[in-house]
């Protein structure tokens, strides 16, 4: 018995490290299925929709009204008119999947205008030129608007500074996905005392990461201002809109008899001068009809 006993104390001191280590290592998985247990489950959040699809449609202008997580915008007001002629202006409204569609319309360039309800704003403009084909089965014209809520803007404590005239905008491009910010684009402001002339720059600035510019403009405002844009290379200016001043062409806008005020939304678009969405039909060549040989 006294053996016995001895044998097996000689055993546990020979086995101790061992045991102790098997014991460590089950205390070691008991601990990590506990805390996996007790951690929360990652939700994995929703994908956006995905753009619709416009139904088949001719000879005209179709597009789609959309919010920033890209759901339609139903009851909105778009405004189409042969360029140059707003005289002629047409008025839809989009339905219950932000759709809407002008059709039939005569060949040539189209102005596309969306009318912005209270409380948003578009992302990008809301006006846009297209080139409308017809005849032969020619696919409308497809139109994208994006609006999104505007967000309140916070009662500030105003403070008196100099006066001064203050011209903000900003610079887009566009591609085939739409509409996208441009930095670094180089932007002069003119002056001048007739509308059709530039006298001198008082201005240059360059817009930022979100495609924003600003001209801060503290001296005695003159007849009149230009906003003129150069484009960077590789693109060209597409079209230009402006809310309260004057679009003189799609790289130059002006403000007739400037105060000491902010003038907002003036927009520059510029493109790939070789932008091409969608497949291109090729050109057929023409085959040569054979000089018919004389018979005797």
């Amino acid at each position: 018995m006294l053996q016995h006993h001895s044998n097996r104390l000689h055993f546990l001191r020979k086995h101790a490290r061992s045991i102790a280590a098997l014991s460590a290592g089950f205390l070691l998985i008991v601990v990590v299925l506990v805390l996996a247990l007790a951690s929360p489950v990652q939700a994995t959040a929703p994908a956006a929709p995905a753009a619709p699809t416009p139904p088949p449609c001719t000879d005209g202008i179709q597009g789609y009204v959309l919010n920033e997580l890209h759901l339609p915008l139903s009851g909105w007001t778009v405004e189409a008119y042969p360029k140059g002629n707003p005289a002629a202006k047409m008025t839809t409204t989009t339905n219950g999947e932000g759709y809407f569609e002008f059709s039939p319309l005569t060949a040539g360039d189209w102005v596309v205008n969306l009318v912005p309800e209270t409380g948003w704003v578009p992302v990008p403009p809301t006006q846009m030129t297209v080139e409308v084909t017809v005849g032969a089965g020619a696919a409308c014209a497809q139109v994208f608007f994006k609006m999104q809520q505007a967000t309140p803007t916070p009662t500030a404590t105003w403070t008196p500074g100099p006066p001064a005239t203050r011209l903000r905008g900003y610079v887009y491009e566009l591609t085939c996905d739409g509409m996208v910010p441009v930095a670094n684009v180089t932007l002069n402001a003119w002056r001048s005392d007739a509308p059709d002339a530039l006298d001198s720059v008082v201005k240059t600035v360059m817009t930022d990461g979100g495609g924003f510019y600003n001209f801060y403009l503290p001296t005695t405002p003159p007849p009149y201002y230009h906003i003129i844009v150069e484009p960077p290379p590789g693109l060209e200016a597409y079209q230009a809109t402006s809310l309260e001043g004057v679009v003189v062409d799609v790289d130059h806008i002006r403000i007739n008899a400037p105060g000491y005020m902010v003038y907002e939304d003036n927009i520059f678009i510029l493109r790939d001068p070789n932008l091409k969405c969608g497949t291109d039909t090729p050109t057929p060549t023409p085959t040569e009809t054979p000089t018919p040989t004389n018979t005797p």
